[in-house]
């Protein structure tokens, strides 16, 4: 498929939805891209399909799509997002939708954050700043495109290394939980060791060191914030015990978690 024009952004900025959108099933007449700076948010569809995004997540509505959004209003949200139109919409969204975005690479998913970052501080309104805006518009739509409809043109990616991708995508999506090798392994269906070897081949570290980075890497995203005591973070990053948490974030950062600023 040939994506040839490029989508217009009819509205773009932070949002703050209001409570009744949690309540009444709405539409809009555009297309929506919603990508989830802080918080957490619950799209629900009139056939009761659900889709929860987290910070880092994107979710997309094509137009006309009913659905309700649920939120906790106690709770801080901030949405980045974009209604639009494009010519080819539906084509598009034929082949991407919200349950196939819980699937992207980590790469992808890195490069799709790195573009939105860069939207949110482009403050520009000018005819060329529409133009640059659309363009990186275009340059999200067509990495989910590429990455969930044809990964294998993704430098041509072996078995092996769309296996590594899938462990990835879900170390990242889980590793709040205190997941271990062997649930990952479990849920992509290969056995521990064989996972274990692959994993550290085609990456050059090994796959605890990995989830290990994610963790402290969201770890002291945390900490910066200085809400929480270093229990509360351990856990909210998947560790169960606080003292070895301490331990891991020492080696790897240099300082415990309680002097970490």
């Amino acid at each position: 498929m040939e994506f040839k024009n490029l989508p217009e952004i009819k509205s773009i900025g932070n949002i703050i939805f209001a409570p009744a959108w949690s309540v009444k099933f709405h539409s809009d007449h555009n297309h929506e891209l919603l990508h989830v700076i802080k918080g957490e948010i619950e799209l629900t569809y009139q056939d009761g399909s659900k889709y929860v995004a987290k910070a880092g997540d994107t979710l997309l509505n094509p137009a006309g799509t009913v659905h309700r959004d649920a939120f906790k209003p106690n709770e801080e949200l901030e949405i980045f997002f974009m209604l639009f139109k494009w010519v080819h919409a539906d084509d598009f969204f034929s082949k991407v939708k919200n349950k196939s975005l819980r699937e992207i690479s980590s790469a992808t998913h890195s490069e799709i954050k790195r573009i939105f970052d860069v939207m949110r501080y482009d403050t520009g309104f000018g005819e060329m700043d529409r133009a640059i805006a659309n363009s990186r518009l275009m340059n999200i739509l067509l990495l989910l495109y590429r990455d969930i409809v044809c990964p294998c043109d993704i430098a041509g990616k072996s078995k092996q290394q769309l296996l590594v991708r899938k462990a990835k995508n879900y170390i990242d999506r889980f590793f709040r939980n205190p997941i271990n090798l062997k649930d990952v392994a479990e849920y992509l269906r290969v056995s521990p060791s064989y996972l274990s070897r692959i994993f550290s081949h085609e990456s050059d570290f090994s796959l605890i060191e990995y989830l290990t980075e994610v963790r402290i890497n969201e770890a002291k995203k945390i900490l910066l914030d200085g809400r929480y005591i270093v229990a509360d973070v351990a856990r909210m990053v998947g560790y169960k015990d606080s003292n070895y948490f301490s331990r891991i974030f020492k080696t790897h950062v240099g300082c415990s978690p309680g002097k970490y600023s």
